[in-house]
């Protein structure tokens, strides 16, 4: 679009109509849906297998004795160690009972005998003494935090694509302006660059906003849906973990 299309403008309070709205916003977020889902995708798959459930050790404790059963490498290596899942077996109130344990590097030997224990608030969260209740280290929860920026940012950007819409609604021309755009009619703030306008966006010859024919909206929108639909697994993911305690 050029300066001189912004003249084709109908005065301001002028309508912005539902399709171009959302062109607008879902183009400024389009690049951060992308990033929010491959990031959620990595927080709901790495979150479950770290060793979450390390927290609930923190108080008081209980355990009897207990045996390995089996042992098994998980396939892979941290810090150059092996990572190893045991088996484990024990009898708690007359009862038999199994679990599992990970290890890095050494482990206990099939046969060996072990302290098993869990949190006197959750019996059912078992682990050999010491040891991971899940593969990865609690550290590995740091993921959670990629998501969170992408959302902060994706908040951010939406705040801005509805500047962006405000100008388009009540902006006035400001041709003269480097690069030329919308200016706040009252202090001539330029709030909208036209370099910031999706492609697409353009100024009818009625003097309102449309979008020309080569506007597509599939690509962001199913951007948008993916990224939504991997938050909400996270946020699933994250529900069952604490309901399952």
């Amino acid at each position: 679009m050029q300066s001189a299309d912004l003249l084709r403008l109908q005065p301001p309070a002028r309508d912005v109509p539902g399709d171009v709205r959302l062109l607008v916003r879902l183009a400024r977020l389009e690049g951060l849906m992308f990033f929010l889902t491959l990031t959620a995708l990595l927080a709901a798959i790495v979150v479950p297998n770290t060793d979450w459930r390390g927290f609930l050790f923190a108080g008081a404790v209980d355990g009897v004795k207990g045996t390995v059963v089996n042992a098994e490498e998980r396939g892979y290596q941290e810090g150059k160690q092996t990572v190893s899942r045991v088996y484990f077996e024990f009898e708690r109130g007359g009862k038999k009972e199994s679990g599992n344990s990970h290890f890095v590097g050494s482990r206990p030997r099939i046969g060996d005998e072990v302290r098993i224990e869990w949190p006197r608030d959750h019996p059912e969260v078992t682990r050999i003494e010491d040891a991971r209740t899940g593969p990865l280290h609690r550290g590995a929860l740091a993921v959670l935090f990629f998501p969170l920026f992408v959302l902060m940012m994706t908040q951010a950007a939406w705040r801005m694509a509805s500047i962006s819409i405000q100008a388009m609604r009540d902006g006035v021309p400001a041709p003269k302006a480097n690069p030329p755009g919308l200016a706040s009619p009252s202090t001539g703030e330029v709030l909208l660059s036209l370099e910031d306008l999706p492609r697409g966006v353009e100024v009818g010859m009625d003097g309102v906003w449309s979008l020309d024919s080569s506007s597509r909206l599939t690509r962001p929108s199913v951007v948008s849906v993916l990224g939504a639909g991997a938050l909400g697994w996270l946020a699933w993911t994250v529900y069952e973990m604490v309901a399952h305690l």
